[in-house]
């Protein structure tokens, strides 16, 4: 007679059931397991009696299997399961804070050029117009007619006649479709008295346009999670707007706090985030579940598969999510109860000896 030893862990797979009760598709695979163990109980009831009163018979029943798993990694699938629902795909309203300090630049512009082609234009940021200096086609256009692609550190600028909108904070391109298409580059202009001061910054994320049903929070803070003054949109001083990823703030009011500020805000998540509803109303279902793991043999140490079978089984309602910045990973616990079939089978073990 063989005996085994047992020390490998399992590899399981859970299938949904047919109406008849054979095992259907696949509904998740776990391979990662760190724990996998069969428990079976079940009650007695004696009849005592006699001298000492001692047991003289014994009645059995309330046989129960539980299938308990810890899995060292957890999918959105994984947890849909144990939730009892489903995962969707899709873009969602995605929450962002940063603690941001702002940096000062200056607000007029200057494109080098040939001097025959230099005009004067608008630039209009933050809701404030200054005056820039650009290349032009024309010495005729006393104000610029500015056609073709400006951009600030990949920033696409609005452009149209007379004004340009600025959506970013640092060097520039710009080049024209009129006539021949040079192109030049240029940097913001030294200018030691600008008309007015804008403080920027660069978001991480694009904030969603719709401010009423994804609303924005900009105030003051000194350390990044004290609430402040929360500024205002708008064009007067101390007041903010956002274009892009673009933030700018008037200089001139107490809330820009030395340019330290708390950026509270929605953006678009990419079309391929995973959303898992945990519903009050949805509860795990029932599964077939077989694992297979490695028995080894006494006699000649040959590890033999061992796979065990449960014809059907629930996943247990409670289980837990941990968050934590030390001590070990988090791990994710698959509990079971199992229950018999047509033949009153609740485990079955098969031991593939092959002599």
């Amino acid at each position: 007679m063989a005996r085994f030893g047992s020390r490998e862990i399992s590899d399981v797979v859970l299938k949904n059931l047919n109406s008849d009760g054979s095992p259907g598709t696949p509904a998740l695979y776990l391979e990662t397991l760190t724990v996998s163990s069969t428990e079976v109980k079940a009650d007695s009831s004696y009849a005592r009696g006699g001298p000492g009163n001692p047991k003289r018979i014994a009645w059995d029943s309330n046989k129960e299997v539980n299938y308990a798993m810890t899995d060292a990694l957890i999918s959105p699938e994984a947890l849909a399961i144990l939730a009892g629902t489903t995962t969707a795909t899709g873009a969602v309203n995605a929450h962002k804070k940063e603690f941001l300090t702002l940096g000062t630049y200056k607000t007029v512009l200057t494109i080098g050029a040939p001097a025959s082609k230099v005009g004067t234009a608008i630039l209009t940021l933050n809701g404030v117009a200054y005056s820039i200096t650009t290349e032009i086609d024309s010495t005729a256009d006393e104000v610029a007619a500015l056609i073709g692609a400006l951009s600030i550190d990949g920033f696409d600028l609005a452009v149209s006649t007379a004004t340009v909108t600025i959506s970013c904070n640092s060097t520039f391109t710009y080049s024209y479709a009129l006539g021949t298409s040079e192109g030049c580059t240029g940097t913001f202009d030294p200018v030691t008295t600008p008309t007015a001061t804008v403080l920027t910054a660069v978001l991480a994320e694009t904030p969603i346009a719709d401010a009423s049903t994804t609303p924005r929070f900009i105030c003051n803070t000194t350390a990044g999670y004290d609430i402040g003054t929360e500024l205002a949109v708008g064009v007067a001083a101390g007041n903010y707007a956002i274009v892009g990823k673009l933030l700018t703030v008037v200089t001139g009011g107490a809330t820009t706090n030395n340019g330290k500020l708390i950026a509270d805000y929605y953006y678009t998540s990419p079309a391929t985030s995973k959303r898992i509803n945990i519903d009050s109303n949805k509860f795990p279902g029932y599964y077939w579940l077989e694992a297979s793991t490695l028995w080894k043999r006494e006699t000649d140490g040959e590890d033999l598969p061992a796979l065990f079978t449960m014809p059907k089984i629930k996943l247990q309602n409670n289980f837990k999510i941990s968050n934590a910045s030390s001590g070990d990973p988090a791990t994710f616990d698959f509990n079971s109860d199992v229950f018999p079939d047509a033949n009153n089978h609740m485990v079955i073990i098969d031991i593939l000896e092959d002599v």
